[in-house]
């Protein structure tokens, strides 16, 4: 399991293309634990030079989206990335 906060507007890599880690992901878990501000959240494959959006959703505060379809990808082509549209608070989990 994976655990990333995130509480700034930025593009974070999630895993990181050749790392130890495989691209197969169980769950993917976007948690806006912000008490107030909703957020949009993009979360992509980037192979470097170009992205492929895999979801673009907007996330109300104190809500959690939970990805289960299976992800699959290359991990020694792509990074996974999340970017984010606002300061909320945010804790991603990979499983």
């Amino acid at each position: 399991m994976i655990r990333t906060s995130i509480s700034s507007a930025t593009t974070t890599s999630l895993l990181t293309k050749g790392g130890s880690i495989s691209g197969r992901i169980k769950k993917l878990i976007i948690s806006n634990v912000d008490a107030t501000d909703s957020c949009n959240y993009i979360v992509q494959l980037h192979d470097g030079s170009s992205a492929t959006i895999i979801y673009n959703v907007d996330v109300p505060a104190k809500a959690a989206l939970v990805l289960t379809d299976g992800i699959a990808f290359d991990s020694s082509v792509y990074n996974l990335q999340i970017t984010t549209s606002t300061t909320a608070a945010t804790l991603i989990t990979i499983i």
